[in-house]
């Protein structure tokens, strides 16, 4: 989370569960990521080729060691464009990769695999809606 955030804002629960700023269609509560139990980038992607599919839209996030040790997270999209390729966006800068590119992404971001906790998530999102709670004031 950035230092400069008030820890009890919008924006700092939003950075610390980016998830929650969805909503179940069905239940109205909060979304949660489901873990990703792989242990390096080339398993990540196959990961995702076999869980896909088209038509669907996730927000995927991971946590990558800073030069200076420190634990950071970040968050992407990722879904099949009209080929059936994948497809990972990243917002931050606003890149796009596509297949295999998506490997050496993962590979050259420092991303932790080995810390269970840390481990990347996935989260559906074609299917939900956004939550006002968040979005109506982080969202300008």
């Amino acid at each position: 989370m950035p230092r400069d955030l008030n820890p009890k804002s919008k924006s700092a629960q939003l950075a610390a569960n980016s998830s929650w700023a969805w909503l179940d269609t069905k239940t109205g509560k909060k979304c949660e990521y489901k873990k990703i139990n792989v242990s390096n980038a080339k398993k990540l992607y196959d990961y995702f080729e076999k869980n896909i599919k088209q038509g669907e839209r996730y927000q995927t996030a991971y946590y990558w060691s800073g030069k200076d040790n420190n634990i950071k997270g970040h968050v992407l999209t990722i879904a099949r464009d009209e080929t059936g390729e994948l497809r990972l966006y990243d917002p931050q800068t606003n890149k796009i990769k596509r297949g295999k590119e998506i490997i050496n992404y993962y590979s050259n971001h420092r991303i932790v695999f080995n810390v269970p906790v840390l481990k990347p998530k996935i989260l559906r999102v074609d299917d939900k809606k956004f939550n006002p709670y968040f979005v109506n004031d982080v969202v300008h």
